[in-house]
C-alpha cells in the first residue's frame, strides 16, 4: 500500500510538474507574438475622407497582443471593400474603437479599402425616417457612385471586430450570386446587419428594393424595422405569387408586439 501511495503522488507530482512548465511557455508565447498590426510605413493618424476626423491610432501593444501573425494576401485581382454607415448626429465612435481599430488594421494589411460614411451625405436617401432602411439606401448610392462595376462591398455594423486577420473576405464570395446573407447562429434569423453585395444593377437592385420596405412596414410596435422586412422581402423574392403560408406569416408579422 504504502509503495502504490508513492508511485501515486509521484506521478501526480511528475504530471502537475509537465503542466505548470507548459503554461509558461504558452504565457511567453502569447507576450512575445507579434501583434495584429502591419509594418511600419503605414500612418495611423490619416483623416477619415468622409468624417475627416482624424482615425485613433490602436491601443498600445500590451493591451493588444494576440497570438496570431497577419499574413497579407497575396492575389489581390478581386476588389472587396467594407463600408460602414454612421447614424447622421452619432456622438463620436468612441465606444466602437476598439472593434474600429481591428478593421483598420485589417484594412491596412490585406489591402481592402474601409469607408466610413454619414447617412446624410445623399440627398435621395433623405426621404427614408428609420435610420436602418436610410443605411441601405446609402449604401446603394454609394455603390452606384463609387464603386467600379463587379466590384464587391462589405457592409458591416460598427461593433463588428476582426477575430482571425488570416481569414480572407475572398472566402466568402461566390460568383454565382450577387449578394450573400448570413443567418444569427443562436436562432433561424436572416440578420440585416451585414452582407456581402456585388456592384452590378442585380445587387443594386436587391439592397435599393430592401430600403423601399420602410414604407411596407406594418402599423405595429414589433415590427423589426429592417431585420424583420428582410423575412418578408426575401419571401417575396423566393416565392413570389399568392400563398396560404404567406398568408400566415403576414398576419404574424402585422401584429407583432416586440421585436
Amino acid at each position: 500500500l504504502i509503495l502504490f501511495l508513492s508511485i501515486f503522488f509521484l506521478t501526480w507530482a511528475f504530471v502537475s510538474l509537465v503542466n505548470t512548465i507548459r503554461l509558461y511557455r504558452e504565457r511567453q508565447d502569447v507576450r512575445s507574438a507579434p501583434r495584429f498590426l502591419p509594418r511600419s510605413g503605414h500612418s495611423h493618424s490619416r483623416k477619415d475622407p468622409i468624417l475627416n476626423r482624424p482615425s485613433t491610432s490602436p491601443p498600445n501593444a500590451r493591451e493588444e497582443s494576440i497570438g496570431i501573425r497577419a499574413q497579407p494576401r497575396r492575389d489581390k485581382s478581386m476588389n472587396i471593400s467594407m463600408i460602414i454607415i454612421v447614424t447622421q448626429g452619432t456622438n463620436g465612435l468612441k465606444k466602437y474603437e476598439r472593434a474600429l481599430n481591428s478593421l483598420r488594421c485589417y484594412s491596412l494589411v490585406h489591402q481592402y479599402p474601409l469607408h466610413v460614411i454619414v447617412d446624410d451625405v445623399y440627398l435621395e436617401c433623405q426621404r427614408y425616417k428609420d435610420k436602418f432602411f436610410r443605411r441601405h439606401c446609402t449604401i446603394e448610392r454609394f455603390m452606384e457612385s463609387r464603386l467600379r462595376p463587379s466590384d464587391w462591398l462589405l457592409v458591416m455594423d460598427a461593433d463588428i471586430a476582426v477575430i482571425n486577420p488570416n481569414i480572407l473576405l475572398e472566402k466568402y464570395v461566390d460568383d454565382l450570386f450577387d449578394i450573400t446573407l448570413f443567418d444569427r447562429f443562436f436562432n433561424w434569423e436572416v440578420a440585416a446587419l451585414s452582407y456581402l453585395v456585388r456592384n452590378t444593377e442585380r445587387g443594386r437592385k436587391f439592397v435599393r428594393d430592401f430600403a423601399s420596405w420602410e414604407f411596407k412596414l406594418p402599423n405595429v410596435k414589433g415590427h423589426g424595422t429592417d431585420n424583420g422586412a428582410l423575412h418578408p422581402y426575401l419571401m417575396e423574392l423566393l416565392a413570389p405569387g399568392p400563398s396560404k403560408i404567406k398568408d400566415v406569416c403576414y398576419e404574424i408579422w402585422n401584429r407583432s408586439e416586440s421585436s
